[in-house]
Parts: structure tokens; C-alpha cells; sequence
């Protein structure tokens, strides 16, 4: 009977709890709503980020060449009242500061004629730094002679990633000439991050 009776209030404790938490979650979700609904943001603020990075790629990749740049990256930052865009650009022998300038008018005024971001947001535009991320083809191009560090999608002699200098863009395929002098045939596609090592002479 005790044992029973035992058994019977742990199970209404723990229904208790699981009562609790329920109505907890839904608080936070409908606080959630709230949020959203005051600060104009769409349900997913995470696929709202993704789709004006993708607008601002296509509008900075359209303005960059007509500056002799080409755009290296972009990240975004920041919440749903103000926006960060950092904007990474480079060209051969490198940007200065009159480049970056040029071009953060250029792609700010047509941020604003389009009306990508509808909130306050803050334009950040600078070089990639040393260990700058190596996205397209072109990239791996910019930096033959340089080193690189190089993940894949599917194993290459049972290795996901390797470690070794540019020395070859041929076709869609990276070579990379490794430490142990050994060369390692890359396909372009099969890439699934890659960028510069900062070397230290």
C-alpha cells in the first residue's frame, strides 16, 4: 500500500513538471510571437538573415567589377532592429582605404534605392584579412603559391581535409603540393570550406 501510494505521487510530480514546462514553452513562444510581431521581423529571423545576405551578394558581385574588385565574402550581424553587413572585397595587390570607401558608397546607395534591409543597418567594408576564405574558383586562382587549408565533402586517401600550398587551377580541379611534398588532386565541387593559412616567416 505504501508503495503504491509512492508511485502515485511521484507520478503526479513528474506530471506536474512536464505540466510546467509546457506551459513554460508555450509562454516562450508566444513571447516569441510578440517579439516578432513588434519588431517587424519575419517567424524566422535565421532565414531572414540568409535571404538579404544572398540579395546583398548579388548586388555587391554586380557593383564590384565596374571598381576593379572582386567580392570575397559577407557576413551579417547584429539583430532584428539593426543590422550589421561586414563586406570583405580584394583585387590584385590589394585594396586601400580609397577602395574600400569607393565602394561602400556604391553598394550603400543601391542598398537603399532597393530597400534590401528594411531596418537601421551599419556597412562595414574591408579587405578579407591573411587567413581569408577561398569561396570560388577565382579564389583559388588570386592565391597560387599560397597556403591553403582545405576541407572536402568525401575522403581523399581517408583525409577530410588537407594542408598545402596552391599550385595549380586546372579546369574545375585545385592541386595543393603538401608538407611531405606529396600532391593531392582537388575537384572544385568536392570543396565544402576553404582558406588561406597565415604563415609566419
Amino acid at each position: 500500500m505504501t508503495s503504491m501510494f509512492s508511485l502515485t505521487a511521484v507520478s503526479k510530480r513528474i506530471d506536474f513538471f512536464v505540466f510546467f514546462l509546457l506551459r513554460l514553452s508555450i509562454r516562450v513562444v508566444l513571447l516569441q510571437e510578440l517579439y516578432n510581431l513588434k519588431s517587424g521581423c519575419p517567424h524566422s529571423f535565421v532565414l531572414y538573415m540568409a535571404s538579404i545576405q544572398n540579395k546583398i551578394a548579388l548586388m555587391a558581385e554586380s557593383i564590384s567589377p565596374g571598381h576593379g574588385l572582386h567580392l570575397v565574402d559577407i557576413e551579417l550581424a547584429g539583430s532584428p532592429r539593426r543590422t550589421v553587413v561586414r563586406v570583405f572585397i580584394d583585387k590584385p595587390g590589394g585594396v586601400t582605404l580609397q577602395d574600400c570607401e569607393r565602394f561602400s558608397r556604391a553598394l550603400s546607395a543601391a542598398l537603399d534605392v532597393e530597400d534590401v534591409i528594411r531596418t537601421a543597418y551599419v556597412l562595414e567594408v574591408s579587405s578579407p584579412g591573411l587567413d581569408r576564405p577561398l569561396r570560388r574558383l577565382q579564389d583559388f586562382m588570386l592565391n597560387i603559391g599560397k597556403l591553403a587549408r582545405v576541407s572536402i565533402r568525401e575522403k581523399i586517401d581517408e583525409q577530410s581535409f588537407f594542408i598545402g600550398r596552391i599550385t595549380e587551377v586546372d579546369g574545375n580541379t585545385i592541386r595543393l603540393i603538401l608538407e611531405d611534398s606529396k600532391e593531392v588532386l582537388i575537384p572544385f565541387e568536392q570543396i565544402s570550406k576553404a582558406r588561406l593559412e597565415i604563415e609566419i616567416r
